[in-house]
Order: C-alpha cells, then structure tokens, then sequence
C-alpha cells in the first residue's frame, strides 16, 4: 500500500513496473504516495496495522542498499505507539485469506469501509458482506502471523543480510 515505503523503494517498484514512463512521471507517483504519510504526522494519527508477506522482505526490490534502508524505515515505524506491523512468514505456509493488498478503513460514528489497490487503480467497496469476508480474512491473517515482537527480529535478521 506504500505507507511504510522510502522513497528510494517506491521509485524503484514505480521504475520497474513503469518502465517507460518519464522520469518526472515517476517523481509525481513518488510524492503522491510519501503524502500519505502527512496524516501520521498530525497531532493525535491514526491507528496503522500492517500486515507484511516475508517475501516483501526478501524480495530485493532496487538493490541491497535500497532494501537495508526500508527495513530500517519499517523498524523505526514500529517504534510508533499507532503502528503494529506483522510479518507472515513463509513457514505459515498458504495464507489461507485474500492475497491481494487490501486496507480496512473504520472510522468512529461512520461504517468501515475497503479499500484495494488493482492494476487499474483503487476501488472502494462498502458492501457488508465484502468487509465481512475481508475482516475474516484481516483476523485470519493476523492470527498466522509472527507477533510484533518477532515480526521485529525478522526484519533485523534480514535486514543483517543486506549490511553485510
């Protein structure tokens, strides 16, 4: 979803999936996705739960260098009291829930609502039992992933792997 993206990482996932597109094109979809960030910037932020493939990382996306500096970017956004990040990893095998990067919006006085990414861009859903069936897969999700804790050691070991 990019929200816990550097930039170097967002350009290089934007280069090589763009790859004909300008390089000011590029710069824009860059900052459009850092913006949203501005919100957890604000005095009282939004709560943020991620849920995280290992591939994602395990994946080099850019290079080494790139990588080292997202995996640091995401252990310091797990510093935040308003960030849960978890890692699923490999060894919990099938996720057994939608693959497919999805964000549940809830908001207070006002129904949740989901939104999701796809090749031609974000859609949001409203119906009941679409968020039913994501909030199922959400819990499914959270429950086979590692823990906080253990998400962080992950992201160190990992991490460890591209300093060297």
């Amino acid at each position: 979803m990019g929200i816990l993206q550097t930039d170097a990482y967002a350009r290089a996932i934007f280069s090589s999936s763009h790859p004909r597109e300008s390089a000011d094109l590029i710069d824009g979809r860059v900052a459009a996705r850092l913006r949203r960030r501005e919100v957890f910037e604000r005095d009282k932020p939004p709560p943020l739960w991620v849920i995280l493939h290992e591939a994602c990382l395990r994946t080099v996306v850019g290079d080494r260098a790139v990588m080292a500096e997202q995996l640091e970017y995401l252990m310091t956004a797990m510093t935040s009291p308003h960030v849960d990040l978890q890692i699923m990893p490999f060894s919990a095998g099938a996720p057994g829930a939608h693959t497919r990067p999805f964000t549940m919006l809830t908001f207070d006085g006002s129904p949740t609502v989901l939104y999701a990414d796809g090749p031609q861009g974000g859609k949001l859903y409203d119906s009941a039992d679409t968020i039913t069936l994501h909030l199922d897969s959400y819990d499914r999700l959270r429950a086979n992933a590692l823990s906080p804790a253990q998400s962080r050691v992950l992201i160190k070991t990992v991490l460890k792997g591209y300093r060297s």
